[in-house]
């Protein structure tokens, strides 16, 4: 097990060392399947983590990780619109606290961004607009 640890721990680092890029919560757990699966090749276990980060790479910054909480909220809309029904009663009981708090309302932006990725997804016209999906 150190052996294994020791090996997370130089892959990561060279990661973030040749990528300039900040450790971000759940790095270790992408990496480690690939250091399990390549155990005999550093250089493997590397690229193949190398690849899946830039694949990656929209979903983990604001604008990413937003439309996929708006992808996310369409979909359960649509599907299971008792548990959106919930979900959105507990957000409007927490929303009034936050915006008082911080003089802005969240609530506006997700149901905007809700709507507008709703008429996109009604009318046919739906594509994500991510460079994952654009490959």
């Amino acid at each position: 097990h150190l052996r294994s640890r020791q090996r997370l721990e130089r892959l990561l680092r060279t990661y973030l060392h040749c990528h300039a890029a900040d450790y971000t919560s759940g790095m270790l757990h992408l990496l480690a399947p690939f250091e399990h699966v390549y155990r005999d090749s550093d250089t493997d276990a590397y690229f193949g983590f190398e690849g899946l980060m830039g694949q990656l790479s929209w979903a983990l910054t604001f604008e990413g990780r937003k439309q996929m909480a708006v992808a996310l909220l369409t979909l359960l809309r649509h599907l299971l619109p008792e548990l959106y029904a919930h979900l959105e009663a507990e957000e409007r009981l927490t929303t009034g606290t936050r915006a008082a708090e911080t003089g802005r309302d969240w609530s506006r932006l997700v149901d905007t961004s809700t709507l507008d990725a709703e008429k996109r997804l009604t009318t046919g016209g739906w594509r994500p607009s991510s460079p994952i999906h654009s490959r």
